[in-house]
């Protein structure tokens, strides 16, 4: 397991930051990688263990990019901070990202939980459905609801909600 460390590491950190473009996050990213090996198995094929880490961080940095996607997607749908933004800006946004929170908190269970799936993992109608047992029309059905109450919700907290966008193919 040494070996392996100390021969793959700086590359593994290298890859990491070509995709993540963040040196503190792809060290941080590597040193994940290299826990899960160490809890997972005892590799005695350095090969195997290569090709295991290098799998494990690109996992690790598109699973980072796709939750930064999120973030950055939610944030689009809040009133933007002012670059000095006052102390009453700061709580202003930090009360409307807890009212969607508690309003996503508050969605039937069903429409939460596809609701949470396109947003978080950002999964297709089908992939939804697949996961959730239910048809394809109804995960449309149940993420039109919930993200219709979501909108509301953050309508009535001030928030700028975006126009509809034209349907895209899924």
């Amino acid at each position: 397991m040494r070996r392996l460390v100390k021969r793959h590491r700086g590359s593994l950190v290298r890859y990491a930051q070509s995709l993540t473009r963040d040196a503190a996050v792809a060290h941080d990213l590597v040193q994940e990688a290299l826990l899960k090996l160490w809890d997972t198995a005892r590799v005695e094929d350095i090969d195997h263990g290569r090709r295991w880490l290098y799998q494990t961080v690109r996992h690790l940095c598109l699973d980072r990019t796709k939750v930064e996607g999120r973030r950055a997607e939610l944030a689009r749908h809040l009133p933007a901070p002012q670059a000095a933004a006052s102390p009453g800006q700061a709580l202003e946004a930090d009360r409307l990202l807890g009212a969607f929170l508690e309003a996503l908190g508050q969605l039937p269970l069903r429409e939460q939980e596809v609701v949470r799936l396109k947003l978080q993992a950002d999964l297709s109608y089908k992939e939804i459905a697949e996961v959730t047992e239910l048809s394809v029309a109804n995960v449309g059905y149940l993420l039109h609801q919930g993200m219709e109450r979501l909108k509301l919700v953050l309508s009535d907290h001030g928030a700028e909600v975006p126009p509809k966008q034209k349907r895209r193919a899924r």
